[in-house]
């Protein structure tokens, strides 16, 4: 009974501290911007339905574009691999991005623009390697980066 009290309370340690992770920003890093296999759309009426939780899932936004039609190359790939009948376009969510190691403030726009540029969104000039900063922390964790940088919409 003791060995399953304290593997219970162990268990419950776990999940308190991945459900904290969970709950943080960068707990998982944001997948890549772009053509994200969807269920079937039927028209832009529902495209926003459809692919709001579709892009919200891997951390992104829609960015509003779309395709059901199966000679597009991105919906003939989610066909044939059997993930999906559309493709929803989604954008990167501005706000803090994992990144690599920033020295300092002249290093900073060196290592954050293409951060940034490679998720669609440019570098607002704000940037932080402090480890005690939970979106550090979270990058750092997940090993997604040592520090985060601001980006802000194109």
């Amino acid at each position: 009974m003791e060995t399953i009290k304290k593997l219970l309370v162990g268990s419950f340690a776990v999940v308190s501290v991945l459900g904290a992770l969970h709950a943080t920003a960068f707990a998982v890093p944001p997948g890549a911007p772009g053509d994200q296999c969807s269920p079937q759309i039927a028209n832009n009426a529902a495209a926003a339905g459809v692919c709001g939780p579709v892009c919200s899932r891997l951390g992104l936004r829609f960015a509003g574009n779309w395709s059901n039609d199966a000679s597009h190359g991105p919906v003939a790939t989610c066909i044939s691999h059997h993930t999906g009948q559309a493709v929803c376009g989604c954008a990167a969510v501005p706000g803090e991005n994992c990144s690599p190691q920033i020295a300092n403030n002249a290093a900073a726009a060196g290592v954050c623009g293409p951060v940034c540029t490679r998720l669609g969104l440019r570098f607002a000039g704000n940037w932080s390697n402090d480890a005690s900063h939970g979106p550090v922390a979270s990058c750092i964790s997940n090993g997604a980066g040592r520090a985060v940088c601001g980006c802000a919409a194109p």
